[in-house]
């Protein structure tokens, strides 16, 4: 599968203050040669080759994750989670 191989590099997420998404895109771009560069409300993910003290060094993330497998948020009623948590 073509992007998939090491020389692609790892997949990885930040989380960063309601705002600042903007300032981390091009931080992550700057910094890491990122690809892939993408957000959600409080998230940037990115594709790097760069190594750890690289990913240290990024001044605008609050919290670093290597990110494994990215699906929707699960989105459940009320009523339906609190059946589930009464079966408990």
């Amino acid at each position: 599968e073509p992007g998939s191989g090491p020389e692609a590099g790892a997949r990885f997420f930040c989380t960063a203050g309601r705002g600042l998404e903007p300032f981390l895109m091009r931080e992550v771009r700057a910094r890491l040669a990122a690809t892939q560069v993408e957000y959600i409300s409080g998230k940037v993910f990115f594709t790097t080759c760069s190594d750890l003290n690289m990913l240290k060094k990024l001044k605008s993330a609050e919290r670093l994750f290597l990110l494994i497998k990215k699906q929707f948020p699960l989105i459940i009623s009320s009523e339906k989670y609190l059946m589930k948590c009464k079966d408990l």
